[in-house]
């Protein structure tokens, strides 16, 4: 967002970062962030091992390779992106029940950065991204084989990405 934080957006008086930390924390044991800034949350926060903008499969990888060093590594990783402040409330429950790699579907398309990941996953996606130059999070979610599980849920996927995304959200739902 023309090199603006999206994590510093704000909906409703809260950081774009603290509602999805709140969020997350509802559902998961931990929460990890992945990316330039820890936003002065209590979590751990791993940036991206990598020097240049990769996307969020370089991040997978960086929060992936974080959890394997962990004493107590957890055995499921869910994902999801920072600037969706309307996301689920209980989207992680709804993945666990594939019971292997899975991602949202929105009843319009798929939503590859809401997901849960198997902690192993990484040997497969470390593969596909240094030797076969993976970048794109929708191939990798078909290459490692995640079910699809749909959970429509209206506007609840809206992501911001442009500043003009941005004033159109706080037009349509800051007031309400």
């Amino acid at each position: 967002m023309d090199g603006n934080d999206k994590g510093l957006l704000t909906h409703k008086g809260s950081s774009f970062a603290k509602i999805a930390y709140n969020k997350m924390t509802a559902q998961c044991d931990d929460v990890i962030i992945s990316g330039k800034h820890n936003y002065d949350l209590p979590c751990d926060h791993v940036t991206d091992q990598f020097d240049e903008a990769l996307g969020p499969l370089a991040g997978l990888i960086s929060i992936l390779n974080w959890n394997k060093k962990q004493d107590q590594a957890a055995q499921w990783i869910a994902t999801c992106p920072i600037d969706c402040p309307l996301m689920p409330n209980d989207y992680v429950e709804k993945l666990l029940k594939a019971n292997g790699p899975a991602v949202l579907h929105d009843g319009e398309r798929m939503q590859p950065l809401f997901a849960i990941w198997p902690k192993n996953t990484i040997y497969l996606l470390e593969e596909a991204f240094y030797q076969d130059g993976l970048r794109s999070m929708m191939e990798w979610v078909m290459m490692a084989g995640a079910s699809i599980v749909s959970y429509p849920s209206i506007n609840a996927y809206t992501n911001i990405n442009t500043k003009e995304d941005y004033v159109r959200f706080t037009n349509a739902y800051d007031n309400k």
